[in-house]
């Protein structure tokens, strides 16, 4: 009997010391298994937009801190009906804006979303957005992985 009540208090013991391991993980903003330590977001913003304006856009750099690249696939936020990714670019003095289906970040790489570049194109908003609100976004990667994060609103400029 002695044997098994040992067996069950270092299987007890196993399971909080794991328990302990999962809740410093999930503080530290990272989780354990294929997709480890992932992305980082830096200097995540949005303009603020005049009423009526059924679009906004997205800015932030993202750099992969893994050791694989990371593939984003969509992008959403409640506040927005949809969001997309996409490119503006210049060719031959025309402008033109097209969606981008994927970002793939190698490791170790920042990719800049930025005005006249790329950017999320965030469509019908719930409701009128002003400096100082917080729109919060989650990105999509193909292989399942979640990464949320907020765009602060700011009026009329680029945050410094």
């Amino acid at each position: 009997m002695t044997g098994n009540r040992d067996k069950s208090q270092i299987f007890i013991r196993g399971l909080a010391i794991f328990g302990v391991f999962i809740l410093l993980a999930i503080s530290a903003g990272e989780l354990p298994g294929p997709a480890g330590k992932l992305v980082k977001i830096d200097k995540a913003w949005s303009p603020e937009t005049p009423p009526g304006m059924t679009m906004s856009a997205g800015y932030f750099s993202i750099t992969n801190i893994s050791d694989h690249k990371m593939d984003i696939v969509a992008a959403e936020s409640p506040l927005f009906a949809s969001i997309k990714i996409h490119k503006s670019t210049i060719e031959n003095g025309v402008s033109s804006m097209h969606m981008v289906k994927d970002i793939v970040i190698a490791p170790r790489e920042t990719i800049v979303f930025e005005p006249g570049a790329l950017h999320l194109m965030m469509m019908r908003p719930t409701h009128a957005l002003h400096a100082d609100d917080s729109i919060p976004v989650t990105l999509d990667f193909a292989d399942g992985t979640r990464v949320n994060f907020d765009l602060s609103v700011v009026a009329n400029k680029a945050p410094s």
